[in-house]
């Protein structure tokens, strides 16, 4: 059997946008928002559950939706695991090549990057609504992630 994982980011993303959009006032669009698969997955059987182990897909999900609540990994072990703290570090990150400390910081790089180029709000907003303690710092990390400031980012895509 196989399934398909959704791109719990891409979703993410469009939803901030549609999100935005409809508090700047701006009606929902007419056609359908469609993205694409993360990948498909094999299973071995759908009678077998497997009762130990990180649950990656929960984990990424929560992820997701809260890097910009200021979440730590506790907040993510707690809310979505059955495992140790150090077993989900882990094994998430055997299962998805990232920490999860990283994975957090990459949903709020990408939030911040859709905020830049969907918006006029102030970068000190922006560095603000993603849970960065300053702006410097969001600054800081924005351009070592990306190569660029947050502004020049705004300019090259919007």
């Amino acid at each position: 059997m196989t399934s398909v994982r959704p791109d719990v980011v891409a979703i993410g993303r469009e939803a901030t946008k549609l999100v935005l959009a409809f508090l700047d006032g701006r009606p929902a669009p007419d056609e359908v928002i469609r993205i694409p698969k993360a990948d498909r997955i094999t299973r071995e059987s759908t009678h077998r559950v497997r009762h130990s182990g990180a649950r990656i897909s929960e984990a990424l999900a929560f992820i997701a939706r809260h890097a910009c609540d200021g979440i730590t990994v506790a907040n993510v072990v707690e809310q979505t695991q059955g495992v140790t703290r150090l077993a989900f570090e882990k094994q998430f990150e055997k299962g998805s090549g990232i920490t999860p400390a990283f994975a957090i910081r990459k949903n709020q790089l990408a939030t911040a990057r859709d905020l830049l180029s969907a918006t006029g709000y102030f970068v000190t907003k922006i560095a603000a609504i993603c849970t960065y303690s300053s702006n410097t710092h969001f600054r800081k990390v924005f351009r070592a992630a990306e190569g660029m400031s947050p502004s020049e980012s705004r300019r090259l895509n919007s």
